[in-house]
């Protein structure tokens, strides 16, 4: 499983991990199933220098080969996206951890025409071989006819438009090729790769409007329509151990294309499916507009899609679903959303049958996604689909963030999933320190011996304490109003 870090130092605060299972009754002829099993941990502040790849990278993902008979030192590989892929080794020759700093990173493989940024993606495929992604641009030739736009000069370039780029590399994390990209204009009829309109000096960054209206664009020096960019952001990627069908979902905003149509700027969230291990890409859905949409599966072959929408935890799945098909949404029978895969709403339920709501603590000191929202999968047998979700919460004493993780049960039926409490995830210090970035990391089910079976998930996240006055951290401020610690914060560039 691959894991998105931040690209941050995280001095000062404290890394914990849980690890999470369900627990099988020895006494009981059917097997029964008990409460799951919380195992948590505090492992200390920060990782050895070697390992830090902080700034300037951020927005990278992380995914590690074992050592096998075909790569006997084992692999950490970290996707840099357009930066590159940094691999190091895990052993040395003499079995110890090799902690050889600054190791060389590999550039990505990239074609002519394009460009590769961040929010990139790093996964294990069924045959042990890496999929990496990073998402960018593109301005080659488009697929089939060329919409009405193509020779618009767009963030740089003519014809410009959001692209999904992706590289393979061997089951050692090396040696890695170019395949394919996912070009935004050849899905949906080209909907979704519509320039958006800019107002901004030099169209090089999202309009300071977002939802520029087309009487607000300006024109470059040139006398050209400022451009920016139409297309996606905020890709995840997942490998399907038990289909081999490798899923990615994005969300965007394309257009108005004022020539054509001045309207609202369109957003959307999007699922594609690839059958062949990265190489084409088909389109499954257009799902609402709530990144990031994260992803597991279970054994039954069901996909299972989880978001927040404000308070609201969502989670879209599927019918089971054998090697080579493509899966099918099942939709709630209540509230259909117009779109082509609709979401049911599994928030846990307080004492009085009330939903407890998604919602955000204060006063971290440490930049944070404002939407964290984690998915894992339960079941390890084709007879049952169970997953667990983990959501934001918030400490009722101290403000201070704190993590909700739920079990959700999808009957043999289908239907309305079944959502039980697991645990809540507080800070060791709960009254001045934040649980934040928390991630699931599930058995990586190609690198386990045939015939393994394991519901157990780990889950880690920093610690990080309260804002206080005169501190800084990396330069990030993200001191909320309410938290009165921080109203006098500090100027100076400096690492606690």
């Amino acid at each position: 499983m691959s894991a998105r870090t931040a690209g941050k130092s995280v001095i000062g605060a404290a890394l914990g991990i849980i690890c999470i299972a369900t627990v099988v009754a020895t006494c009981s002829p059917r097997g029964a199933e008990r409460d799951e099993t919380v195992v948590k941990a505090l492992k200390g502040a920060g990782a050895p220098p070697n390992f830090k790849i902080g700034p300037p990278h951020y927005e990278n993902t992380a995914a590690v080969a074992p050592p096998s008979a075909s790569c006997p030192l084992g692999t950490i590989m970290v996707n840099l996206g357009g930066d590159g892929i940094y691999t190091r080794p895990i052993y040395k020759t003499d079995g110890t951890i090799d902690t050889t700093p600054n190791l060389p990173i590999t550039a990505w493989p990239l074609a002519a025409q394009t460009v590769a940024g961040v929010d990139d993606n790093i996964v294990r495929l069924n045959d042990g071989t890496f999929l990496a992604e990073a998402h960018g641009g593109i301005w080659s030739a488009f697929p089939g006819t060329p919409p009405v736009w193509a020779n618009e000069f767009i963030s740089g370039q003519v014809g410009n438009r959001w692209a999904a780029h992706f590289v393979k590399g061997d089951s050692c994390g090396a040696n890695w090729q170019l395949s394919t990209p996912l070009d935004i204009a050849a899905i949906g009829g080209g909907k979704y790769a519509l320039p958006r309109p800019s107002a901004d000096a030099d169209a090089n960054d999202i309009p300071q409007k977002p939802d520029v209206a087309c009487k607000d664009q300006t024109n470059d020096s040139h006398g050209r329509p400022l451009w920016w960019i139409g297309g996606g952001d905020r890709p995840e990627v997942y490998n399907d151990p038990y289909t081999g069908n490798v899923y990615m979902t994005f969300h965007g905003i394309s257009g108005p294309y004022c020539p054509v149509k001045d309207e609202p700027a369109f957003g959307f969230g999007v699922v594609v499916v690839s059958r062949d291990k990265g190489q084409t890409w088909e389109f499954l859905a257009e799902i609402a507009n709530v990144p990031p949409m994260v992803m597991t599966s279970t054994p039954d072959g069901r996909l299972y899609l989880a978001a927040l929408n404000w308070t609201e935890v969502w989670l879209y799945y599927t019918k089971p679903t054998a090697p080579g098909q493509l899966p099918e949404f099942v939709a709630p029978p209540t509230s259909p959303c117009g779109l082509d895969a609709c979401p049911f709403i599994v928030n846990q339920l307080d004492s009085m049958g009330m939903p407890i709501p998604n919602q955000l603590g204060v006063g971290e000191d440490i930049h944070r996604f404002e939407n964290n929202i984690q998915i894992s999968r339960i079941s390890n047998d084709r007879a049952s689909s169970k997953i667990r979700v983990a959501y934001q919460d918030k400490n009722p004493t101290s403000s201070m963030q704190q993590q909700r993780v739920v079990r959700v049960e999808i009957p043999p039926e289908g239907g309305l999933p079944l959502v039980k409490p697991v645990t809540l995830v507080d800070a060791f210090d709960p009254q001045d320190h934040s649980v934040i970035y928390f991630n699931f990391n599930d058995s990586d089910v190609p690198s386990t011996p045939a015939g393994t079976k394991s519901n157990t998930s780990m889950a880690y996240w920093y610690e990080a304490p309260r804002c206080r006055e005169g501190e800084l951290q990396d330069g990030y401020r993200r001191c909320h109003i309410v938290n009165a610690d921080s109203k006098k914060c500090g100027t100076a560039n400096t690492v606690r």
